[in-house]
């Protein structure tokens, strides 16, 4: 019988595949495109546009996704849609509002659910100039996240068949996972400090940072420290310098995302991914905004954003690295700026001012 002990030593050895180098780079690169809703199409759009200016080669496998397509499917998720992520593995994704009938839920849920998506993914890093300066100036922290869905829904069907003989094995193989990926990556970019957040003493929580401080333990090279949710903000404030790397269960990501994402200027002008062992899904936070789609004036740099996380993924961080410094370089400039941000520049106008400073 499988045992806790069994199941977590394995998890804690596990990174995931998707925050791992990618092999190196061939001919060309296919890759799910999902436009989105409202003003997904076109923000992303905007970031397509981006990403060929580059010059990387990228082929795009179109899939749509929308209301009117999960109207006309009787599970849910279209096939179409799971298997074209399955097929090409990496997937860049618009906005998306609609409601999953099978499970009742969005569809980032349902995503992370069938496609194993367990770490959520969030840089979250001021932008330059003015228009977004405030008390997160200079912030630049990794936020990792576990995505409780999918693990749930796999350990709970091994416990349903008497394969599993430890009800803690559920959260000690998430946290064993969502810990070893955050410590790893801390590692891989040269990253001083991990710090795990959490909201109280419960047993959850107690086995979340048990699990942590167990997985510093295989990277003493790196500090770790805890600290309470209720303390957050008030250390954002004060020495915002000391974040580096975040890891947060579930429960209490997200709002810890949201601060982060309001303190640099909201969360539409940063993207996240959803990242599992074999796939990953890029995408930017923003609304879709129904009542806007088909109007030029939403400002797409959290999908062009989105992007360069999906080109460095690929393999291809130069032409990621020229993403991010276009848009820094519009938002420093100042000129370009949609109005959002109090500048009267359309979507097409910033994209094409992000691509203006590519080659500079």
């Amino acid at each position: 019988m499988t045992t806790t002990q069994d199941i977590s030593q394995s998890a804690n050895a596990v990174v995931s595949s998707s925050l791992q180098a990618a092999p190196e780079k061939g001919p060309a690169h296919t890759i799910t495109l999902i436009p989105g809703e409202g003003v997904g199409p076109k923000v992303i759009s905007a970031a397509v546009r981006a990403v060929e200016a580059t010059g990387v080669e990228v082929s795009w496998e179109k899939v749509s996704f929308d209301a009117a397509s999960i109207a006309t499917c009787d599970v849910g998720l279209p096939p179409s849609l799971i298997e074209a992520i399955r097929k090409n593995r990496v997937t860049l994704k618009g906005p998306m509002t609609t409601a999953v009938p099978e499970s009742l839920s969005c569809v980032n849920s349902a995503l992370r659910r069938r496609l194993g998506l367990f770490a959520n993914f969030r840089p979250i890093r001021s932008f330059p100039g003015p228009q977004t300066r405030s008390s997160g100036q200079g912030m630049d922290i990794a936020l990792f996240q576990e995505n409780a869905e999918g693990l749930y829904a796999g350990v709970g069907q091994l416990m349903a068949l008497g394969l599993l003989d430890d009800k803690d094995l559920i959260a000690r193989t998430i946290s064993f996972r969502i810990a070893d990926v955050a410590f790893s990556f801390a590692r891989r970019e040269g990253k001083q400090r991990v710090t795990a957040i959490h909201k109280g003493y419960g047993r959850e929580e107690q086995l979340f940072l048990e699990c942590c401080h167990k997985t510093a333990k295989s990277f003493r090279d790196l500090q770790y420290e805890e600290l309470l949710a209720t303390e957050v903000a008030e250390h954002l404030r004060r020495r915002t310098h000391k974040f580096e790397v975040v890891v947060s269960p579930s429960h209490f990501g997200r709002s810890l995302a949201d601060l982060c994402s309001f303190m640099v200027g909201g969360s539409g002008l940063l993207p996240y991914a959803d990242l599992g062992e074999t796939y990953a899904v890029f995408s930017a936070p923003e609304e879709s905004s129904p009542k806007n789609a088909g109007r030029n004036f939403a400002n797409p740099s959290g999908c062009i954003r989105a992007a360069a996380l999906l080109l460095r993924h690929i393999g291809e961080s130069e032409a990621a690295f020229k993403l991010e410094r276009g848009v820094d370089s519009v938002y420093a400039g100042g000129k370009h700026l949609t109005s959002d941000l109090g500048g009267k520049a359309t979507t097409a106008e910033f994209t094409e001012a992000v691509i203006g400073e590519l080659d500079r």
